[in-house]
């Protein structure tokens, strides 16, 4: 019959044992060069064994094989999207799409300006007070209006 010990040290200084952690991306990049080389040749070998019970040569695994590979890409592509969208969650960062006829982007740019003066505008003449938030900073509340000198005490010297 096997003993079991109990440790009464809390689990943070408990000795671990000694697992080696994977290099950071070597697991994202072997599942994806894993999906690119299994999802076409699945469907292709696939396709290869309608082809072989049909008799038609070779023409469902290629058609398979090609289906494979798009399904392959589409998948990539949804993964880095979802992986990009997670990087930039809680950042302040906006995306506008702008769309038009031609290719005149001059009305794209005036609509930028007129923004970018109105923005400034409102800001004027105000005191804009910024404060340290981690690593970067950051406007601390509103833009307030300047405070005359003439109010401004100080002790002499």
């Amino acid at each position: 019959m096997a003993t079991r010990t109990r440790s009464f040290l809390p689990k943070s200084l408990r000795p671990k044992s000694f697992v080696p952690k994977p290099k950071p991306g070597y697991t994202d990049a072997l599942s994806t060069s894993l999906t690119f080389v299994l999802g076409p040749l699945m469907f292709g070998l696939l396709g290869a064994l309608l082809d072989g019970i049909l008799g038609t040569g070779r023409v469902f695994t290629v058609l398979f094989a090609l289906i494979g590979l798009i399904a392959v890409v589409t998948t990539i592509y949804y993964r880095y999207q979802a992986a990009s969208a997670a990087e930039d969650a809680g950042k302040p960062w906006e995306k506008i799409l702008f769309l038009s006829w031609g290719n005149n982007t001059s009305i794209f740019e005036s609509i930028l300006t007129e923004a970018y003066e109105n923005a400034s505008r409102q800001e004027e003449g105000k005191l804009i007070v910024y404060t340290n938030w981690g690593s970067e900073w950051r406007v601390f509340g509103q833009p307030r209006r300047r405070r005359p000198i003439e109010s401004v005490i100080l002790d002499d010297g």
